[in-house]
């Protein structure tokens, strides 16, 4: 199935059903979904702000909140004018080498946080303010209420952008969490937005047909015992998309339906050809409640061919070897990605899981279960 001149994907779609109208208003009434159509301002914000001294820009955020955006940035590392750093877990080694022959007067600290209370976000915070001088470089991106975020920022005059309360961060890829780093990245964030408008308008005129048959294909393997979705990219950058799909999968899908029961699709991440040789031999052989999803990214002008062609082999050997051992496979397939096609993957996947979370009876939105781990901080 060809989403665009450059993305194909593979896979049987069997039997499809159509999209129900119901179906079609949620999905097109979706938050995520009014943000893309909203008329984005975060360039507008960026005026106000000196980047001209700017050589670093250091990512602070966890989830939702900086996945999008670390893929984005791990994808197209040419495209960037800072180095970037992102910080997306409690490591103290991992901080303090960050800190290591950085300048910190040429260094902007961007903290992410829709609630403006998450714990490891406030944390890091107030060590980031032991090691500098002043807060001018330090921003926030947060909801305007009453929050950790807000009162730190009232007391030492730290800009804040806010954020659409309304939407959750692992569906916030294609809104101004994503955006305003992107921006001060110079990376053009406005190609990645209209190219996830120019999917969704072409999905409408076929009534999504493609969203339907990935979500078709995902909920029958699911029904027949495999709950478990290999996500293998055979590229190292790609590696940090999976990241953010495997999120948006577990959080949103992995949870107790209507009638009370548990349901959830439960993704692994991998890495080809790498992990060919740990777990491959569990896939083909061990129990048969997986689906594998292959992803390839080609490009025209190669920096080593030789690789490249060794690494395609070992892909396609792959595939060969799952259909031999009949293992339920989708693959896909990107030339030359662009920022226009990453924008169509995210808004796709973001549809995708929705509809399943839909048809599975659960609420994809939101994530009851992780507010017990949040309650018991402080």
């Amino acid at each position: 199935m060809v989403i665009n001149k450059k993305i194909n994907f593979d896979i049987d779609i069997g039997e499809t059903s159509n999209v129900s109208p119901e179906e079609r208003e949620l999905l097109l009434t979706t938050e995520f979904i009014k943000e893309l159509y909203s008329q984005p301002h975060s360039r507008i914000e960026l005026n106000s702000i000196q980047l001209k001294n700017i050589e670093n820009l250091i990512l602070i955020g966890f989830g939702g909140s900086t996945l999008g955006t670390k893929s984005i940035f791990k994808i197209f590392p040419e495209l960037l004018s800072k180095k970037t750093y992102t910080i997306d877990n409690l490591d103290s080694e991992e901080f303090n080498k960050i800190f290591e022959g950085l300048n910190i007067n040429k260094t902007m600290f961007l903290f992410i946080s829709k609630s403006g209370n998450t714990f490891e976000v406030i944390t890091l915070l107030n060590e980031v303010l032991k090691k500098i001088n002043s807060s001018e470089n330090v921003f926030f991106i947060t909801d305007t209420n009453n929050s950790k975020l807000n009162k730190i920022a009232k007391e030492k005059n730290i800009k804040v952008f806010d954020v659409n309360k309304e939407l959750g961060g692992r569906f916030s890829v294609l809104s101004k969490s994503t955006y305003i780093p992107c921006q001060i990245n110079n990376f053009n964030w406005l190609e990645m937005h209209d190219g996830a408008l120019n999917f969704l308008e072409t999905q409408k005129k076929t009534n999504f047909i493609l969203i339907e048959s990935v979500c078709n294909f995902l909920i029958n393997n699911y029904r027949n015992g495999k709950n478990i979705l290999c996500l293998m990219p055979y590229d190292n950058h790609l590696d940090s998309f999976s990241e953010w799909l495997m999120q948006l999968i577990g959080e949103s899908i992995g949870k107790e339906n209507l009638g009370g029961y548990s349901v959830g699709l439960t993704p692994i991440k991998y890495l080809g050809p790498k992990d060919q040789h740990s777990q491959m031999q569990l896939i083909l052989d061990g129990p048969k409640d997986k689906v594998v999803f292959l992803l390839s990214s080609k490009k025209s002008k190669s920096v080593n061919k030789s690789i490249d062609d060794a690494n395609l082999l070992e892909l396609n050997a792959t595939e060969a070897a799952l259909k031999e051992k009949q293992i339920q496979t989708l693959k896909m397939e990107i030339e030359d990605m662009s920022p226009a096609d990453l924008g169509s993957l995210f808004i796709m996947f973001e549809l995708i899981i929705t509809l399943i979370g839909i048809r599975l009876g659960i609420n994809p939105f939101d994530q009851p279960a992780v507010e017990l781990i949040k309650k018991r901080l402080p």
